[in-house]
């Protein structure tokens, strides 16, 4: 029987929209501020998007981020259930996973803007919502059980229903920065969403190379057939010749899916199984918590009938003492370089995989 999934929609004491997803009605009253709202409704001075006229693309100028949350102790975590005491960012004593607006968003919905006095600048548009995965402080993507992970697919599919229907918004990435040594400032585990009115050129190039050739990445998947990590009810694991990273992994369906919420109820029960197995095998390579970057790669607008979904992991150590620094080629030229061939990632990933009984 296919589980229902239940979502409560809550507006916050400073105007943000919050929402609860679990596979079970969220029955707990929100508490009550013990005095004035921790975060008060303030009116927010959107960033502004600069084109940079060389690349072709924006740049996007947030001066408001700076004073966003850095490094809180544990028992500062906004993220953490709410007590009597103490109102964090989800004003419940528990929750399963939780989605709401950032509180210091780099793109503003337009009707909650203040307009700039200056006529030539440009404001960053969009929306910026937070995914909170559990209420466990410690947990990790890893150590989630297959049934939350479900949920959280649950909670993107839902997400990408919603924000790819509001104006003039073209694509929606979900997202995760993990680890302080790539600038997570939160440790709780949790994830991004980012709404644009543009499509970053990441992505542009992505699009137009599916339009040219929707088959590349069952093609690919041919050429890396000895680099497949696993394979379950039509969902691929594998490392890519042509990852950035050492130790990149991808997962995508075997047959193209424009985003996951095309995916199969037992595709998206694989693809939960299979993002489990990857953030263990990541832990497990070098013995600590790996700090890494994922990316949910679903179809922006109008490329519904080409794009083939993927998401990928891209890994920031690349032995257990050495980080992987963004080099003077990369950041200027886009070039990347990494120190580890994909057999070798291979070889040292595959029995993290296959000894994976969860």
């Amino acid at each position: 029987m296919t589980k229902r999934l239940h979502i409560q929609y809550h507006r916050k004491d400073d105007g943000r929209a919050l929402y609860l997803y679990g596979w079970q009605a969220h029955d707990l009253e929100p508490l009550v501020p013990p005095a004035q709202p921790p975060y008060p409704p303030t009116a927010i001075t959107p960033g502004t998007l600069n084109w940079h006229p060389l690349l072709e693309t924006y740049v996007t100028t947030s001066p408001h981020r700076q004073n966003r949350t850095f490094r809180p102790e544990l028992s500062d975590c906004p993220f953490c259930p709410s007590t009597a005491d103490r109102l964090n960012e989800v004003p419940f004593a528990d929750f399963d996973l939780a989605v709401f607006d950032n509180r210091f968003p780099a793109f503003v919905p337009a009707d909650q803007a203040i307009p700039f006095e200056n006529p030539a600048l440009q404001p960053a548009q969009g929306k910026c919502e937070l995914v909170v995965y559990s209420a466990d402080h410690q947990a990790t993507m890893g150590t989630l059980d297959d049934t939350r992970r479900a949920l959280l697919i649950e909670a993107w599919v839902h997400r990408y229903d919603t924000l790819l229907g509001l104006p003039d918004i073209q694509f929606v990435l979900p997202f995760e920065n993990r680890g302080e040594e790539i600038g997570a400032t939160l440790s709780h585990p949790h994830g991004q969403i980012y709404a644009l009115p543009f499509l970053p050129p990441v992505t542009a190039t992505m699009a137009q190379s599916f339009k040219k050739d929707s088959k590349l990445l069952v093609k690919a998947f041919d050429k890396h057939r000895d680099l497949i990590l696993d394979e379950e009810d039509g969902i691929i694991a594998f490392i890519p010749r042509f990852g950035q990273f050492s130790y990149e992994i991808w997962l995508a369906p075997r047959e193209p899916r424009a985003g996951l919420w095309a995916f199969g109820q037992s595709e998206r029960k694989a693809l939960a199984r299979l993002l489990g197995k990857t953030a263990r095998a990541y832990d497990a390579l070098f013995g600590q918590r790996m700090p890494y970057i994922m990316a949910v790669q679903s179809a922006p607008l109008r490329f519904e009938k080409t794009w083939h979904s993927h998401i990928t992991f891209q890994p920031f150590l690349r032995t257990a003492d050495k980080l992987k620094y963004i080099a003077g080629v990369e950041v200027t030229a886009g070039h990347y370089l990494k120190d580890v061939t994909a057999e070798e990632a291979y070889q040292k990933i595959k029995p993290l995989f296959d000894g994976d009984k969860a």
